[in-house]
């Protein structure tokens, strides 16, 4: 579907909002490997089955940003369904890898809920959306590490210039077993190490 949008966005000459979505695409390309890679590790029969033809035409670019966030919403409950089955039947591994999913949809929802916004307020007003277009361009670096670290069994955590955590990737969660909420909320790098030694994964500083 992202894929589709991107296409559609350029042909409309969004290139910003193209190169957006085609990074969303790829996060989504790395977010089904690693329920794939899963239900392997779990033993499952994987079965690939054909995936429906998305639209080609999606009307203006706020239409396209719209339509996004009803797929985020949609998303959003399914995997809210997934996680009260897996509950019910206690299957506690494939609930705390939706957990990570579900956390994850909370940022999805709000980037794409921001995005309409924006379009929203600037209407059709050229300047105002030609600006928005070169917001969307950047979106590549931290989407770049995002995509390059998702797969690493080697737990990554990267943090800013206000020694907030900026990146982790899925490994980190495993590894640590910290939770996703705590992640997700930024900790600082001293709340991060203070975490870890009360798990007893790291040793008490010395005096």
């Amino acid at each position: 579907l992202y894929l589709a949008m991107s296409a559609y966005c350029a042909h409309i000459d969004f290139n910003g909002a193209a190169n957006w979505l085609k990074q969303q695409y790829e996060e989504e390309q790395a977010h089904a490997t690693r329920i794939y890679n899963y239900l392997l590790d779990q033993g499952a029969h994987v079965e690939l089955r054909e995936i429906r033809q998305p639209p080609n035409e999606f009307g203006k670019i706020l239409d396209v940003f719209k339509s996004s966030l009803q797929h985020e919403q949609s998303m959003t409950a399914k995997l809210n369904n997934l996680s009260d089955q897996a509950l019910k039947e206690k299957d506690h591994a494939t609930y705390n890898l939706l957990q990570w999913f579900v956390n994850e949809q909370v940022e999805e929802e709000a980037s794409f809920g921001l995005i309409v916004k924006k379009l929203e307020r600037i209407g059709d007003d050229g300047n105002g959306l030609l600006r928005l277009d070169e917001e969307l361009a950047q979106r590549s670096f931290v989407q770049t590490l995002t995509k390059t670290f998702a797969h690493l069994s080697i737990g990554l955590a990267i943090f800013n210039r206000d020694r907030q955590l900026a990146l982790f990737n899925p490994a980190l969660v495993d590894l640590t077993e910290l939770p996703v909420d705590f992640l997700s909320g930024r900790p600082t790098i001293l709340t991060f190490f203070d975490m870890l030694r009360e798990k007893q994964m790291m040793p008490e500083p010395k005096n």
